[in-house]
């Protein structure tokens, strides 16, 4: 079955769906990729370590990484202007 989030009637496989549906959808693929890609990043981090353990500390030190960005990234981009930002 095709899913289609549109309501016209053009569309041949259209299936009315709430707004919570359609976010679980995109939730669901969106968690998927990332479930493809972690897999796939573990893979080549144990060709270059050849240990499991150290690539876990080495991702549980990316994500820690990218958590603290995402907090002290998100308010500086509130405040100051993009177009100086990307210029910096």
């Amino acid at each position: 079955m095709v899913l289609h989030f549109t309501s016209s009637r053009l569309v041949p496989f259209t299936v009315n769906m709430s707004k919570i549906m359609k976010l679980s959808a995109i939730n669901f693929v969106v968690n998927l990729a990332y479930a493809c890609v972690d897999t796939i990043w573990a893979i080549y981090l144990n060709s270059f370590v050849n240990n499991p353990a150290y690539v876990g500390f080495i991702v549980s030190g990316f994500s820690l990484a990218a958590v603290i960005s995402y907090f002290l990234l998100v308010p500086i981009i509130e405040k100051y202007d993009e177009k100086k930002l990307l210029g910096y």
